[in-house]
């Protein structure tokens, strides 16, 4: 009987509840799915090489130009376009439940480009605060690293993993803040990249 019920319930949840995709609006597969198939094939998510290691810009050398005598690293999991674009728009818009989806790709991404596990998380410091802070915290579970609110003298001789939804200008004066307490390595690691417009 339980087991009946617990179909019944299944069903009912998604006739009343369906998981629709936050980029095409069709329904998925199941429910815990945030995209259909087709908008999940549709993420680019760019490898490490052919970008430089220290800004992420598209190049064939291991620095570009300008980045020649930067210590600091950056990455990002996708450009600003696409179903992660929409996904963080949703989220921005107060979908915060969906902060830990994007949290589970950002380790994946992380992990596979073979960067060390720092020894702080750090949220970027922005006007969407709670939810850098909310990033930080997911990914921690995660990576099994503490997190660390803003403004710590622990991040002196730390690697530090600065983390974001984009590289915006809240992003650019966390570096510069951070920087100022000389960790011994920084990585600012956020879901999209720079802004093209």
């Amino acid at each position: 009987m339980s087991v009946l019920l617990n179909n019944v319930k299944s069903v009912f949840q998604q006739i009343c509840y369906p998981s629709i995709c936050v980029y095409c609006h069709k329904p998925c597969h199941s429910q815990r799915h945030i995209f259909c198939k087709e908008c999940f094939d549709l993420i680019d998510i760019l490898e490490k090489e052919e970008r430089c290691s220290c800004c992420f810009s598209a190049c064939l050398e291991p620095y570009c130009s300008s980045c020649t005598h930067q210590s600091m690293k950056q990455a990002y999991v996708s450009e600003q376009e696409g179903p992660l674009y929409v996904l963080l728009e949703k989220i921005l818009k107060g979908q915060h439940y969906r902060t830990p989806a994007i949290a589970a790709l950002m380790a994946y991404q992380y992990l596979r480009w073979d960067y060390p596990l720092p020894d702080y998380i750090v949220p970027v410091y922005s006007a969407q605060k709670k939810l850098a802070i909310l990033l930080a915290k997911e990914m921690s579970k995660i990576l099994q690293v503490p997190h660390r609110r803003f403004f710590l003298k622990k991040l002196r001789n730390s690697r530090v993993l600065l983390i974001g939804f984009q590289q915006d200008q809240g992003y650019d004066k966390s570096i510069q803040v951070i920087q100022k307490k000389t960790p011994k390595t920084l990585i600012g690691f956020t879901l999209l990249g720079p802004s093209s417009f």
